[in-house]
């Protein structure tokens, strides 16, 4: 709306007037000077308990059934260049995994204890840490993927530390699929680490971290391995009271031999 010259005027003489005024009482201008910090502060409030609200707010997650989670599998493993592929041969592995972490009881149709975690047998170049890398978001508990050997080098340079960040649950990013922030850990290539040594202290170490993890209720079903060993090797490396434990948490599941080295 534009003033014409009448109103104009009459609005100069009112802004003349207030400024006489606050000249004449100074105190009017710092109680402006109030009101306007109280404003301030009260938006700053709004905003506040606008925040709080949205991070306290009900989010409600929906159930992932097995068969999208096996397409968001296909979908993330193209997304994040893991070069994965589905064949006749590994198929049979991929829909286990989309069922074991979709909690769908039709798992157990693989011999799968959802209540466990997953041990992934396999030759070399088959497949296996990549296949993990594609499930390790999932509906049901988020994991990160750590070498065996970075487990090994980390006791060498940080000692018993080590050994305890690896047996305890991470935190991370919200999960998309829940919300959960907590994570658990998949082992991978368990075997291909060397016995380490920390001020002279040699140390199996991987052994040391599957017993501690065995002792976290917090973990239980949250651990995975990849490895190339069998059974017996794993008793022949890390012992017989590690074999048996390791009965006890995971669930076993093979890639074909036929599979080959999918690097070649």
């Amino acid at each position: 709306m534009t003033l014409d010259q009448g109103d104009r005027a009459i609005f100069l003489k009112v802004k003349a007037k207030q400024k006489d005024l606050f000249q004449n009482f100074p105190y009017l201008t710092a109680m402006d000077e109030v009101r306007k910090e109280v404003r301030k502060e009260k938006a700053a409030l709004i905003n506040r308990q606008n925040y709080a609200a949205y991070c306290f707010r009900d989010i409600h997650y929906p159930k992932v059934t097995a068969e999208e989670y096996f397409r968001w599998i296909q979908q993330n493993a193209r997304a994040c260049g893991f070069p994965l592929r589905i064949t006749e041969a590994n198929k049979d592995i991929i829909k286990a995994l989309a069922l074991y972490f979709s909690k769908d009881y039709r798992a157990e149709g693989y011999g799968l204890d959802l209540e466990k975690g997953l041990i992934i047998f396999g030759g070399i170049g088959c497949g296996k840490t990549y296949t993990m890398k594609a499930v390790r978001t999932n509906p049901s508990a988020a994991f990160l993927l750590v070498p065996c050997s970075d487990i090994s080098d980390a006791y060498t340079q940080d000692g018993v530390e080590a050994l305890e960040k690896y047996a305890t649950p991470a935190k991370g990013r919200p999960n998309p699929f829940n919300g959960d922030t907590q994570y658990g850990w998949c082992y991978d290539d368990l075997g291909t680490e060397e016995t380490s040594s920390n001020y002279g202290n040699r140390r199996n170490v991987m052994a040391e971290v599957i017993q501690k993890a065995y002792n976290r209720p917090d973990l239980k079903g949250r651990i995975h391995i990849t490895t190339n060993l069998d059974p017996d090797q794993i008793e022949a490396i890390y012992g017989p009271r590690v074999r048996s434990r390791m009965r006890e948490m995971f669930n076993q599941l093979a890639f074909p031999d036929e599979i080959g080295d999918l690097r070649k």
